[in-house]
């Protein structure tokens, strides 16, 4: 006598088959969307503490006149006549916007940029040295952070070279 069909053993196989299958891809997929969420984290960072160099670079340092470190950085400390100064620089967040709506300030004011819920802070350290002769060069840091936790940052940094008035 001859069986149509499969064994239940058969059947089992192949249920737990599928299901290790279905288990597997979703992994993969949610290792995916944590990977894309963790870059764009990072290139918004990095675009927002790149913006602030440029701010600084574009808007503040031209104008380097006597009172410029105690205009744009009121938290300043100067000897010898350089300056060591950090404050705060936000971008508003609108597409575009970038650059020079830009505002320097003493006190944090978080970001909100893209469809992640992310709050980025962006710190603006200023430390003028002498370059010798008739030049001052400027140091400009910024970091974008996005958490408490230390290792949830972005660095960018740029040294520029001013003529002394």
């Amino acid at each position: 006598m001859r069986k149509n069909g499969f064994s239940l053993i058969e059947v089992l196989f192949v249920a737990g088959f599928l299901a290790m299958i279905g288990v597997a891809i979703i992994a993969l997929s949610a290792a995916a969307l944590r990977l894309i969420t963790s870059a764009e984290i990072h290139t918004v960072a990095h675009g927002l503490a790149q913006d602030a160099v440029s701010y600084v670079e574009t808007v503040a340092l031209p104008k380097t006149q006597t009172n410029f470190f105690s205009t744009y950085f009121p938290t300043c400390s100067a000897s010898g006549g350089f300056y060591n100064c950090n404050a705060y620089v936000t971008c508003p967040a609108e597409e575009g916007s970038l650059g020079s709506a830009c505002a320097i300030s003493s006190s944090s004011d978080d970001v909100q940029v893209g469809r992640n819920r992310t709050r980025y802070t962006t710190a603006v350290s200023v430390i003028s040295t002498d370059a010798g002769g008739s030049q001052v060069n400027v140091r400009v840091m910024a970091t974008t952070s996005w958490s408490k936790r230390t290792a949830d940052k972005v660095i960018v940094g740029k040294i520029f070279t001013l003529e002394k008035l």
